[in-house]
């Protein structure tokens, strides 16, 4: 989550650093760059990752079930990760293009998540979701331009690197950074810094007062890999004592724990129509429903 209200005209042409290169961290770098074409502005990330590009004209996949070239793959990261390079590469010499296979698995990777046991999702956090966010979650073509023209003119620089400490003097932020390739200490002078890097998904540290109290009273119980909530078939919560919580459901993107395509709205529309099935069928009163939807 990010707030910038008054931040595009308070602070004029005041350097900004923006922690995250993704969807979210692009957003708030055109919201501030619409107002001044000459404040600088810094993109900080652990690896310097950005969004790949969207195509001007994408066809829409194609849907023939199961993807055939991960049927009798070994349940680990590093198998399907080969097989899925496999394709995309026979794709290519047939003219084809890598957002084909991409997006082939977008209505299968709920199915694929549970495929892998723990360890293995795991895995797949500490080492491969940065470079699966980046060719799943694209940007738009123009989008795309506009970023490499600012990159190009030097008005935004990206940085590859970890965040070391930071210092606040008076009205600026002096950030001390440990580039990611050299090694080097470098520091930034600033006037604000800007948290693009995803929300928090760990309940424990969440602060949303509804989110705190069933918490508290035991409602909700976290997924091993601090991912969201832990639901059942039916999306009812399951506590703490490892049972569902009677007539309380969740919908949103805490279910990326359980299907791990849970953030963007055709996911979201899909979960939310099989939860009105799933209550009209059972016939609960509608004064018993508690239906969460969340943003955090």
């Amino acid at each position: 989550m990010y707030a910038i209200s008054g931040l595009e005209c308070a602070y004029g042409e005041t350097p900004v650093a923006i922690l995250g290169m993704g969807l979210t961290a692009l957003d708030v770098l055109f919201r501030l760059s619409s107002s001044s074409d000459t404040r600088k502005i810094y993109l900080i990330s652990r690896r310097g990752l950005f969004p790949q590009p969207h195509r001007f004209n994408p066809k829409p996949p194609v849907a023939a079930g199961f993807p055939p070239f991960l049927e009798n793959v070994p349940s680990t990261v590093g198998a399907y990760f080969r097989a899925l390079r496999l394709e995309i590469r026979k794709n290519a010499a047939q003219g084809g293009d890598w957002r084909d296979i991409i997006n082939v698995l977008r209505t299968y990777t709920p199915e694929i998540w549970r495929r892998f046991p723990l360890e293995e999702r795991q895995r797949f956090l500490s080492r491969v979701v940065a470079y699966w966010d980046i060719h799943r979650h694209r940007l738009a073509p123009a989008a795309h331009l506009r970023l490499s023209s600012m990159l190009e003119s030097g008005q935004v620089e990206a940085i590859a690197g970890y965040i070391q400490g930071y210092e606040v003097n008076g009205e600026n932020v002096s950030i001390e950074i440990r580039e990611r390739h050299t090694g080097r200490i470098r520091e930034l002078d600033v006037g604000r810094v800007i948290n693009c890097t995803g929300p928090n998904c760990d309940i424990a540290r969440i602060t949303v007062p509804l989110i705190v109290q069933l918490r508290e009273e035991g409602y909700l119980q976290q997924d091993p890999a601090k991912l969201g909530f832990e639901v059942n078939d039916d999306y009812q919560v399951i506590n703490c004592q490892g049972r569902p919580a009677e007539n309380l459901f969740y919908i949103g993107p805490m279910l990326k724990a359980r299907y791990w395509e849970a953030i963007a709205v055709p996911e979201l529309r899909v979960h939310a129509r099989r939860l009105a099935e799933i209550l009209k069928k059972a016939e609960i009163p509608e004064n018993q429903k508690i239906l969460s939807f969340s943003r955090e």
